[in-house]
C-alpha cells in the first residue's frame, strides 16, 4: 500500500508539473502568437503529447506493481507457482526477477520439505508399529521424569494405562495409581536411585521382578535403557518390561529333570561304592559267625579278633551313611529356603559326593579357600548343584590321567557390594571362542546326544536368581576358568524367587 500510495503521489506531481508547462508555454506562445487557431493546435498536440507521456508512465510502473502485488500475496498463501513476467531492465524488472527467484527458491525447498516431512511421518509411523508389535511394555521419560511414550502393549492386561492419560504425566502420578503399584512393588525412593544411574552413567541396568498379584506368581524382566546421550548424560530413559513367567516355570521344570538326571548318575556310582562296603561287612560278619559257632571267644586274641571285625563293620556302616546322605540331600526336592550358606562347607561336601564315584577318584583336586569367608545368603541345595554341575562339566573336558582341578574361593567388592568369588580352573580341552556366548544358553551342547545341554544353562538361572552371575575365561587346549560372583546378603531374609 505504501508503494502503491507513493506512485499515485509520483504521478500526480508529473501531472500538474505538465499542466504547470503547458500554462506557461501557452503564455509565452500567446503573447507572441498572433494566429489563435495555431496557437490552439499547437495546445492541443502539447496536451496529447503530455497526457501520452502520462498514460505511458503510469501503464510501465502500475500495471508491473499490480503483478507483483498479487503474486506476493499468491506466495503468502502458499502458491509459489506465480512468476512475474519481465519486459524491461529497470528496476521494477530487477525486482521481478528476485522476485521470481526467491520464488523458485522456496517452491523448492518447500518440496524438499514436504518429501522430508512425509518420509518423517512414515518413519514415524513404521517405529509406532514396531514398538507398538513388540512382546514388552515399553514406556519413555525424559530428565523431569515426564512420560513421552508409552507403547500399546503398556495399554493390556489388569495392570495395562491408557496411553492418552499416560503421555505427558509425571512418571510418579502413574505409579501411584492402585493397579500399578501391584505390578511395581519397588519403593519409590529405589525407583528414583535406578533411574538417576541411567541418566547419570549412560549404561543399561537389567533385573527381574516377582509379582504375588491376584493370588499367582508372575515373573518380570525388566531393562533401562539411556536414550540420546549427551555431555551431562541421557537425555530420554527407556523402560521395557518383559512377561518371563512361562520362561521361569520351564526353567524350574528343567531344573527338577535336570536334578534328576544327575541323581540317575550318581545312584549307578553309588551302587557300585556301596558294594564295596557291604562285602567287607559281610565277609566280617561270615567269621564272626564261624567263631561263634565254634564258640572259640575264650581266649583274649578270639576277642580282640571280634573287637576288631566289629570296627571294620562300623566303619563300613558309616561309609554306607556318608554315601546315601550325600545321594539324598542332592536328590531332595524341598522347597527352596533363602539362609546363610557357608561356601566352604557346601564346597567341601560337594568334593565328597563326586568322590564317591570311582570314576572322578583320579582327578586331582586342590582347594586354596580363604579364611573366615563371608556366608552368602543362598539356597544351600540349589548352590551345590551349581558346584556340582560345574565340576562335573571340568571332569568331562580333562583327561582322567592328567586332570586337575583348582578351586578357589575369596571375597571381595564387586562395585559397591561385597561379593564372594568361587572359581573352578582346570586344565581340560578349552572351549572354541565361537561357543563361549553359547555355552549359557538352554539346550546347548558339544557333546552330542550324550548330554541335554541343561547344566549351565540351568547354572546360570540359579546364580543370576541369587542376584550374582558366572564369568568364564578359556583358552583351547589349556583349559577353562568359571568363576561364581555371588553378592554376601544380596539374598538375605527372602525366600528364592520371591
Amino acid at each position: 500500500m505504501l508503494v502503491k500510495g507513493s506512485l499515485l503521489i509520483k504521478i500526480s506531481g508529473v501531472v500538474l508539473l505538465a499542466w504547470f508547462l503547458e500554462i506557461i508555454l501557452f503564455v509565452i506562445w500567446g503573447s507572441n502568437v498572433k494566429d489563435s487557431w495555431s496557437h490552439s493546435l499547437q495546445f492541443i498536440f502539447l496536451s496529447v503529447f503530455i497526457a501520452g507521456g502520462v498514460l505511458f508512465y503510469i501503464y510501465i510502473i502500475i500495471k508491473p506493481m499490480k503483478r507483483l502485488l498479487y503474486a506476493s500475496k499468491a506466495a503468502a498463501s502458499g502458491d509459489l507457482s506465480q512468476r512475474i513476467p519481465i519486459f524491461s531492465g529497470n528496476e521494477l524488472g530487477e525486482v521481478g526477477i528476485s522476485f521470481n527467484g526467491m520464488a523458485q527458491q522456496l517452491e523448492t525447498t518447500m518440496d524438499v520439505l514436504n518429501k522430508k516431512s512425509t518420509e518423517l511421518e512414515n518413519q514415524k509411523v513404521f517405529l509406532d508399529s514396531i514398538i507398538d508389535n513388540l512382546p514388552f511394555n515399553i514406556y519413555v521419560i525424559d530428565r523431569d521424569l515426564t512420560v513421552i511414550a508409552w507403547n500399546k502393549k503398556r495399554e493390556d492386561g489388569p495392570f495395562g494405562i491408557n496411553r492418552n492419560f499416560a503421555i505427558g504425566k509425571k512418571l510418579w502420578h502413574i505409579l501411584d495409581m492402585n493397579l500399578f503399584k501391584a505390578s511395581s512393588p519397588k519403593g519409590r525412593a529405589e525407583m528414583e536411585k535406578e533411574f538417576a544411574e541411567v541418566f547419570n552413567s549412560g549404561k543399561i541396568i537389567e533385573r527381574e521382578e516377582v509379582s504375588t498379584s491376584f493370588g499367582g506368581k508372575s515373573f518380570f524382566k525388566i531393562i533401562k535403557v539411556p536414550l540420546m546421550i549427551k555431555e551431562d548424560g541421557a537425555q530420554y530413559v527407556l523402560t521395557a518390561i518383559e512377561d518371563i513367567t512361562i520362561r521361569r516355570q520351564l526353567e524350574i521344570q528343567l531344573m527338577a529333570k535336570n536334578r534328576l538326571a544327575a541323581i540317575g548318575e550318581l545312584a549307578a556310582g553309588v551302587a557300585h561304592e556301596i558294594n564295596n562296603p557291604m562285602a567287607s561287612m559281610a565277609v566280617c560278619v561270615e567269621s564272626l559267625l564261624r567263631s561263634t559257632a565254634q564258640a572259640s571267644f575264650k581266649r583274649d586274641e578270639d576277642s580282640a579278633k571280634f573287637n576288631k571285625y566289629l570296627k571294620i563293620i562300623e566303619r563300613e556302616i558309616y561309609r554306607c551313611k556318608d554315601i546315601t546322605t550325600g545321594l539324598l540331600n542332592f536328590s531332595r526336592d524341598k522347597t527352596f529356603v533363602i539362609r546363610d550358606v557357608t561356601v566352604k562347607d557346601t564346597l567341601f561336601e560337594t568334593i565328597k559326593l563326586l568322590q564317591l564315584q570311582e570314576k572322578y577318584r583320579s582327578f586331582k583336586i586342590s582347594t586354596d579357600i580363604k579364611d573366615n569367608l563371608p556366608s552368602v545368603s543362598a539356597d544351600e541345595g540349589q548352590l551345590r548343584q551349581v558346584f556340582l554341575a560345574i565340576m562335573i562339566n571340568a571332569f568331562e573336558a580333562m583327561a582322567s590321567e592328567s586332570g586337575a582341578l583348582d578351586i578357589s574361593a575369596t571375597d571381595g567388592m564387586d562395585g559397591n557390594t561385597r561379593v564372594v568369588r568361587i572359581a573352578f580352573k582346570d586344565n581340560g580341552c578349552g572351549i572354541p571362542k565361537e561357543n563361549l556366548s553359547k555355552i549359557f544358553t538352554t539346550f546347548f551342547t558339544t557333546k552330542g546326544n550324550m548330554r541335554t545341554g541343561l547344566g549351565l544353562s540351568i547354572c546360570y538361572g540359579i546364580v543370576t536368581q541369587h542376584g550374582g552371575r558366572i564369568e568364564v575365561e578359556s583358552k583351547v587346549g589349556s583349559g577353562s576358568i568359571f568363576t561364581v560372583i555371588l553378592p554376601h546378603n544380596g539374598m538375605q531374609n527372602k525366600p528364592l524367587n520371591q
